[in-house]
């Protein structure tokens, strides 16, 4: 998802992992009774991301690809859902106010800070 967060295209080898991952993955959830999908437990920490893997396969087959966003502080991507597409962070509370802290302070510092006399 990455790539596509920076306005690429993803390579071919990335496409065939995904691809092995997802048909691995798929082994493990199952539609109950009352019609919903769950996973088996998890058995292994790979088995963990099953559920991760799904949701990137999701978002490829089923949402726009333009709002996948890349967060400049934490290098994570995540879904723009805003409106305008204005979203810049991966969460606002955590990394846009370390972001914009350190941009405040860059912009604030003067060149005399450390100066001994």
């Amino acid at each position: 998802l990455r790539p596509l967060s920076l306005g690429e295209q993803p390579e071919s080898p990335a496409f065939e992992v995904l691809n092995e991952l997802i048909h691995i993955a798929m082994r493990h959830r199952y539609l109950t009774n009352e019609f919903q999908w769950v996973w088996d437990d998890p058995q292994t920490l790979y088995e963990i991301l099953y559920p991760v893997i799904w949701n990137a396969a999701h978002v490829l087959t089923n949402l726009d690809h333009t709002r996948i966003g890349h967060c400049p502080s934490c290098k994570w991507v995540f879904y723009d859902t805003t409106r305008n597409r204005s979203r810049k962070w991966c969460d606002m509370e955590d990394c846009g106010s370390r972001h914009k802290a350190l941009r405040y302070y860059h912009r604030t510092k003067s060149g005399n800070d450390h100066k001994i006399e």
